[in-house]
């Protein structure tokens, strides 16, 4: 696999960026468009971040009789959680004003039935490609708080998680009280 990573400022605060996924023996390339635009609307500690991701099938598969190189770690895919064989829109940012915020974070992801993308041990040639079907996972999640101590990111904060695949879905509302240790507008 060879990839090629790129980004540029469009203003100060607002940055578009792409990565590209290349295999060398198979037609079969991945990639990933954002936009990234920082302290939106004159919030200081906001953020707002779109993002198109494609995966392929078999994207990080190996080829027949290399079953030992796998791009992966630890029994794990290198690149994305999913794996390949899906694509992903996402939409998530942080709003703050102050010490009050609201943080949302909404994704969602059609992918390839027969194949669950967690695959990097299988050999190329068992995989199934290009079998569309109307399988998705949407995942919606938004929160508003209030941030107690800046220096340890210690906040309280209520919200509510949506979680559908298909036709099931799980919902819940969620009260918190946490440290907040990630750095969330440098997440690239």
């Amino acid at each position: 696999i060879y990839g090629l990573n790129w980004s540029f400022n469009i203003f100060e605060n607002l940055k578009i960026y792409n990565q590209i996924a290349l295999r060398s023996f198979k037609f079969s390339n991945g990639f990933q468009l954002g936009l990234n635009w920082r302290n939106p609307f004159k919030l200081e500690n906001s953020f707002l971040n779109v993002e198109w991701n494609n995966s392929p099938a078999g994207l990080y598969s190996m080829k027949q009789g290399h079953q030992n190189q796998s791009y992966s770690h630890l029994g794990h895919e290198l690149a994305h959680p999913m794996g390949s064989g899906f694509q992903e829109y996402l939409i998530r940012g942080q709003f703050s004003k102050g010490k009050v915020f609201m943080r949302f974070n909404y994704n969602l992801s059609n992918l390839i039935e027969g194949y669950n993308g967690n695959e990097v041990f299988e050999p190329l040639d068992n995989s199934l490609f290009g079998i569309k079907s109307d399988k998705y996972r949407l995942f919606l999640n938004t929160n508003i708080g209030l941030t107690i101590n800046k220096s340890s990111n210690m906040e309280i904060s209520v919200g509510h998680t949506n979680r559908r695949t298909n036709n099931n879905q799980e919902n819940y509302l969620f009260i918190s009280w946490r440290t907040y240790l990630k750095n969330d507008y440098f997440d690239q």
